[in-house]
C-alpha cells in the first residue's frame, strides 16, 4: 500500500529510492515534539508544577530542548537544497526565492499573532515606535531593554531569522571553496566546515558567559547556537551526498535500521542534562560556562539521535517512524510554528477565565486548558493566515 504525504508517495518506497527523496514525512512529528516541550515548560513554569515537584521539575524545566530541536530542524531542511547543488556541482537556489519563501513561512502568523496578543487582547504594549520596529521585525534580540517583549518566545525567531541571513553567504562561500576540489573530496570539505561552525557556536558560548554573564542579549544571537544549526546541516551534507551517490553508503544504510537505538541514546542525553549536570530549576541562578556548553552540547547529541531515523533509512517502517507518521502527530507538527506562537497568551486566558493565580493551579487542567485553547488558535491561524502565505512560497520546510 501506498500513502501520499506532501505530494510524494512514500509510504512502500524501497530503501534506494527513499533515501534520493528531499521530502522526509518524518519531519512533521519531530515538529511536534518540539513544541509539546515548549508548551510543557510554559505550563510547567506557570503553573509552579515545577518548583513544588523537583523531582520532575527538572524534565519540564530542561523541555526548552525543543527550541534546539528546532534550530536543527532549520539547519537540515534548508541547506539541503545548498548541499545538494554543491555535491552536484550545480549552482546553488536563488538567493531571492529563498528569501521570499523565509519571510512567507516566519511572519504573516507572526504578526497575526503579536497584533492580537498586544492590540486585540491586550496581554503585552508596545510603548513606542522604536519598540514597534523591533518586535515587528524580529530585531528584539539585538536590543536588550526589549529582549523579551511582545510574544516572549519570539526571540528564537529573531535567532531564526539570522540564522535565514547568514545561510546563503555560507552556501556561497562553501561553494568558492570547492572550486576546483573533485567530487570526492567534497564531503570531507562540508563536514570540516560544518564542524568549525559548531566549535564557533560553542566557543562563542563560553567566551560570552565567561566575559559577561548568563544576562547578556547576546546569547541569543549569532555565533551562539550555530552548533545546533550546523549539526543539522551536517545531517544535510550526509543526506545529499548519499542520494548523490549510484549505490547507498552502507554506514548510512546501517544507522536507519536501528531507530529505536539513536531514540535511547537521546533520551540518555536528555537524561544526563537533568541529573548530572547539577542545573537548577529556576530563572534566577545563573549557569556557569561550563554548565551551558554540557548542555548545549547534550541538547545536540540528543536532537540530532532522533534526526537520524528520519533521515536514513526507510521512512515507512519500525515504530519510531510509525509514531512520527502518526495523523494526529503529523497534524501537530503541521500546525507547530502557530502553537509555538500562542502558549503565553493561551494560559494567560486560561488564568483569567478560572481565576488562577501564577504559580498556582493543578498542571494537568492548565496543560488540557492550555493545550485546548492554543490548539483552537492554531487551527484557525493556519487555515486563515499561515496556509494561504505557503501556498505563496511553494514546497514547505
Amino acid at each position: 500500500m501506498t500513502e501520499t504525504i506532501g505530494g510524494l508517495e512514500s509510504a512502500a518506497e524501497p530503501e534506494e529510492e527513499a533515501r534520493r527523496f528531499a521530502h522526509f514525512p518524518c519531519f512533521d512529528g519531530y515538529r511536534a515534539i518540539a513544541v509539546t516541550g515548549v508548551v510543557l515548560l510554559h505550563v510547567a513554569f506557570a503553573s509552579g508544577f515545577m518548583y513544588r515537584h523537583p523531582s520532575l521539575g527538572g524534565y519540564l524545566f530542561n523541555a526548552d530542548f525543543g527550541v534546539s530541536l528546532f534550530f536543527m530542524i532549520s539547519g537540515f531542511l534548508l541547506y539541503r537544497p545548498f548541499a545538494s547543488s554543491h555535491m552536484a556541482g550545480r549552482p546553488g537556489p536563488a538567493v531571492r526565492p529563498y528569501f521570499r519563501r523565509r519571510a512567507l513561512r516566519i511572519l504573516p502568523a507572526y504578526w497575526v499573532a503579536l497584533t492580537v496578543v498586544v492590540y486585540v487582547l491586550h496581554q503585552q504594549h508596545i510603548h513606542s515606535l522604536k519598540e514597534f520596529l523591533l518586535l515587528y521585525g524580529l530585531l528584539q534580540i539585538y536590543s536588550e531593554p526589549y529582549h523579551f517583549h511582545g510574544i516572549q518566545q519570539a526571540w528564537s525567531l529573531g535567532t531564526e531569522v539570522s540564522f535565514y541571513v547568514f545561510l546563503p553567504l555560507y552556501a556561497a562561500s562553501v561553494r568558492r571553496l570547492s572550486v576546483g576540489v573533485r567530487a570526492r573530496h567534497r564531503l570531507a570539505l562540508e563536514l570540516g566546515l560544518v564542524a568549525l561552525l559548531c566549535a564557533i557556536g560553542l566557543a562563542s558560548r563560553f567566551v560570552l558567559m565567561t566575559a559577561r554573564g548568563e544576562d547578556t542579549y547576546s546569547l541569543t544571537t549569532l555565533p551562539v547556537y550555530l552548533d545546533l544549526f550546523a549539526l543539522g546541516m551536517g545531517l544535510a551534507v550526509l543526506s545529499a551526498w548519499d542520494a548523490s551517490r549510484s549505490t547507498p553508503a552502507p554506514c548510512l544504510a546501517a544507522m536507519g535500521r536501528r531507530p529505536w537505538l539513536w531514540c535511547l541514546v537521546a533520551v540518555a542525553a536528555y537524561w544526563t542534562v537533568v541529573n548530572r549536570l547539577d542545573i537548577p530549576i529556576n530563572y534566577k541562578t545563573p549557569l556557569t560556562p561550563g554548565q551551558w556548553v554540557a548542555r548545549d552540547g547534550l541538547f545536540g547529541v540528543a536532537a540530532v539521535c532522533l534526526l537520524v531515523p528520519g533521515v536514513f533509512g526507510p521512512q515507512s517502517r519500525g515504530g519510531v517512524r510509525r509514531f512520527l507518521r502518526l495523523r494526529p502527530v503529523q497534524w501537530l507538527g503541521m500546525v507547530s510554528y502557530v502553537v509555538y506562537l500562542w502558549p503565553e497568551a493561551a494560559i494567560d486566558l486560561y488564568q483569567h477565565w478560572t481565576h488562577t493565580r501564577f504559580f498556582t493551579g493543578a498542571f494537568p487542567l492548565m496543560l488540557a486548558g492550555t493545550a485546548a485553547i492554543t490548539l483552537a488558535i492554531a487551527a484557525a491561524s493556519y487555515f486563515v493566515v499561515e496556509r494561504p502565505a505557503l501556498r505563496l512560497k511553494g514546497p514547505r520546510a
